[in-house]
């Protein structure tokens, strides 16, 4: 995922089976074909590819969360909220296996950074930050029922200033 690929040829396959499960490299084409044969990947031509792209993203989820410093789910964040929608269903899937969200809430306040920013005047809004920032809020808040977060609303707080009409108008 981090490559922006949803497919691999077979020798991708194997080296992956070499970087993380060594002692499965004498077996890694029964190992490939006992998965495909379970549905996790399929054949494409010459590529292997998952069945479903949901099964990449929640790998990719858990990949990030596997990274003790947070550089790799930060650059997840920072991608999804910059307009890369390559990035949005495993940066949900991080949030959902998380289990604290007022960690969340902040990591997602201190990453974003001045995402919230009022936009220049005339500026394009239709993808903006906003929208990316309450979508994210509208998972936590499904995810955590009762949990109301509060990085969505510092941003309202300076989305509703910078859209406000002037009182001639």
């Amino acid at each position: 995922h981090l490559s922006h690929r949803a497919d691999c040829g077979e020798s991708m396959f194997v080296q992956a089976v070499t970087d993380t499960m060594p002692a499965l490299i004498p077996r890694a084409g029964d190992l490939l074909a006992e998965i495909i044969q379970d549905g996790i990947l399929a054949r494409v031509g010459e590529d292997i590819v998952f069945a479903h792209l949901s099964f990449q993203e929640y790998l990719a989820a858990q990949y990030l969360a596997s990274d003790p410093m947070g550089t790799r789910p930060a650059h997840a964040l920072r991608c999804f909220l910059k307009g890369e929608d390559w990035w949005k269903e495993v940066v949900e899937f991080y949030l959902i296996s998380r289990d604290d969200p007022a960690t969340l809430d902040d990591w997602i306040g201190r990453t974003s950074g001045g995402a919230g920013k009022r936009p220049r005047e005339g500026a394009e809004t239709g993808n903006d930050i906003f929208t990316r920032l309450d979508a994210l809020a509208n998972v936590l808040a499904e995810t955590f029922p009762g949990y109301s977060p509060r990085f969505n609303r510092v941003a309202e707080g300076r989305r509703e200033r910078g859209r406000r009409l002037p009182s001639l108008l």
